[in-house]
C-alpha cells in the first residue's frame, strides 16, 4: 500500500507540473496538501500499529508546527514530506523477509 501511494504521488505531482496551456489545475493547486496528508497519515499509521514510538510522532508533529509557524516556504515542507519517505524505507528494509 505504501508503494502504491509513493507512486501515484509521484504521479500527480508529474501530471501537476504537465499542464501546457500554463494555466492553474486543481491538481496542482492541491499537490501540497495532499503531500502533506500523505506523510501525516503514514505517521500516524506507524505509530498507531507500533512501528514508531509516540515519542517519534510527538516530535515530528512538533517539527510540523514548528516548520508551519516558523517559515512559510514550501520547500520546508519538502523536509517532513521526505522524513515520511524515509519512513518507508527502513521499515521496509527492516521488516521485509531477507532473500537470502
Amino acid at each position: 500500500m505504501f508503494l502504491i501511494a509513493w507512486v501515484t504521488d509521484t504521479l500527480d505531482g508529474t501530471l501537476a507540473r504537465k499542464d501546457h496551456r500554463g494555466s492553474h489545475t486543481w491538481i496542482g493547486d492541491n499537490d501540497l496538501i495532499a503531500d502533506v496528508l500523505l506523510a501525516l497519515s503514514t505517521i500516524i499509521y506507524f505509530t498507531v500499529s507500533g512501528i514508531i514510538s509516540l515519542w517519534i510522532s510527538v516530535f515530528y508533529f512538533d517539527f510540523i508546527l514548528l516548520v508551519t509557524f516558523v517559515f512559510t516556504s514550501q520547500t520546508m515542507f519538502v523536509t517532513f514530506i521526505a522524513l515520511a519517505y524515509a519512513l518507508y524505507l527502513l521499515v521496509s528494509y527492516f521488516s521485509a523477509p531477507r532473500l537470502w
